[in-house]
């Protein structure tokens, strides 16, 4: 059940990353990031994070990076918890494949 965590709307830095399962990522791409039975969907400031974060559901995940700037400016809520940064859902638009 929704838990109100009383989150204040923060600006995010140019980019922010999020690391799932290779399997998942296409999709991702094409419907855009969502919570999947969570309330908001987790972000990383750097690459680092987002691949220990995935490594959980993939040995090796792919790595999403969010153009947070273009979607804050476009009006979708980040917030700040700790050294994540949480969101509703991130529309596909504002998301592409992180390459080394």
């Amino acid at each position: 059940f929704p838990v109100d965590l009383g989150l204040e709307s923060v600006e995010p830095p140019h980019r922010l990353y999020h690391g799932t399962a290779r399997d998942l990522a296409q999709t991702i791409l094409r419907e855009g990031l969502r919570p999947r039975g969570r309330q908001y969907v987790h972000l990383s400031p750097t690459v680092e994070e987002a691949l220990a974060v995935g490594k959980r559901r993939d040995p090796a995940p792919a790595i999403l990076a969010i153009h947070s700037q273009e979607a804050h400016a476009s009006g979708i809520q980040f917030y700040c918890s700790g050294p994540l940064f949480l969101v509703k859902e991130i529309p596909a638009k504002f998301l592409s494949l992180w390459r080394e």
